[in-house]
Order: structure tokens, then sequence, then C-alpha cells
């Protein structure tokens, strides 16, 4: 692992470090990740970690084609981009003949004005969804009307559900041995095998009892549902409120 490991890899956290510092200070996302993308190409070349043939070039053997891992990035997530369009599809598609609204309705029967039943219903459509869709982005998108339903029926302020949903979705997520995280991490160690043949090759069922940030991040989640620990309410203008704002 030493013979393998170079630290000047470490400098290619400071794209990541800015990424982290533009999304806080509440640029677009797709900003911010464009901005870490510019800075990690010279940053790169200047630490001598790439060249420019890995980042991006064609291949005159092969007509031209363009190579390289900014084309391998695009091309990683082409499936995950049709299958998110055919989720808000699908998604669409339910508003309109009305599932979402008739679901709604069904849970609103159980919840009745019970704040710890609204968030606790929303934290299960989350946890179900995340442990039927393999891919916790996909998951997360096909949960997201459901919460914001819920959610703003019940005048839950938005950060709390966007913190209910993206909470669970990044705990289970990574939990399951079916899921797609967790599996990508075994194929990668896989086919790194040939160049480091230290490196371990454990199952995804074998890391399912043991990933204790997920399972704690869940448990806390839910203690906060059950409990109303720090539930707070918005009113007409989107203001943060301590009490339930009347309907």
């Amino acid at each position: 692992m030493q013979e393998a490991a170079d630290p000047a890899g470490l400098i290619m956290l400071a794209p990541f470090a800015l990424v982290l510092i533009l999304a806080l200070r509440g640029q677009h996302l797709l900003t911010s990740l464009t901005w870490g993308i510019l800075l990690a190409i010279p940053v790169m070349l200047i630490a001598g970690t790439g060249s420019l043939p890995q980042i991006i070039a064609f291949d005159a053997e092969a007509d031209g084609v363009m190579t390289g891992a900014l084309v391998r990035g695009v091309e990683g997530y082409v499936n995950m981009g049709i299958l998110i369009l055919l989720i808000v599809g699908a998604a669409h598609l339910m508003t309109l003949g009305g599932t979402m609204e008739h679901v709604t309705r069904l849970l609103m029967r159980w919840i009745k004005q019970s704040m710890r039943r609204a968030e606790v219903a929303i934290w299960g459509i989350v946890a179900l969804l995340n442990s039927a869709i393999t891919i916790n982005t996909a998951a997360e998108i096909a949960a997201a009307p459901f919460v914001r339903a819920l959610g703003t029926r019940y005048r839950i302020h938005r950060y709390r559900r966007a913190n209910m949903l993206d909470a669970v979705t990044s705990a289970l997520g990574y939990i399951f041995p079916w899921g797609a995280p967790v599996l990508l991490g075994w194929s990668t160690i896989q086919s790194m095998q040939g160049t480091y043949d230290w490196l371990p090759s454990v199952s995804p069922t074998a890391v399912f009892p043991f990933v204790f940030q997920g399972w704690f991040l869940v448990a806390i989640m839910l203690l906060a549902a059950v409990t109303s620990w720090g539930l707070t309410f918005e009113d007409e203008d989107g203001n943060e409120l301590k009490e339930r704002p009347a309907s």
C-alpha cells in the first residue's frame, strides 16, 4: 500500500473543498461542480498527478473518438440520467392520474393531526423506496413528491423535509448489499485487484452489518420523527416557526 500511495494525490482535495465551499455559500450544485472540475484540471497538471491526454484526448486509431476521464465520467452517468428521466416522467403520470393524491389521502387518514405520525410516514416512505430502488438518487427523486405533499399539508419546514429525505436516503442507500453504491464499491475493488494485488476482496453481504454510520443515521432520523426532536414549521411566506401555524 505504501509503494502504491502518493501523497501528492492529497492536493486533489482542493477542488473538492471548493465545491463544498461554493455549495454551502448558496451556489447552485451544477455551478459548484463545474468550478470544481475547472479547478481540478490545472491542479492535476501542475501537481503532476495526471496528464492532459488522461483528462481528454482524441484516439486517432479509433477514427478520432474522444477518450479520457471527462468522457468516461459523462458516459458513466448516461444510464443514470435516462433512469432519472423515466422516474420523473412516471411520477408526473402518477400525479396526473391522481395516484399521488390518493396515497396522500390514505396516509392522512392514519396521520390525522399527529405531527409524529406525519414524520414517521415520511420516514417510512423514504425508507421503503430506498429498500426497493437500488440507486439512492433515483429513490430520492421517487420519494420527493410524497415528502413534499405531506410536508406542505402539515406545514413542516422545507429544511426539515429535505433533511429527512436526504439523510434517510444517504443512510439506507449505502447499507443494503443490493444497493448500487455498495455494488459499485465492490466492483471497483474487483477491477483494481489486477493492478494492486494487495487489495482485499470484501463481499457486499459482509459489509452490510458494519456500515455503522448508515445504521446510526437512519436510527437518529427515526428518533427525530418519533420524538419531534428539532421539528420546525413554516408559514405561507416560508418563515421558520416553532409552533405549527393554523391551517
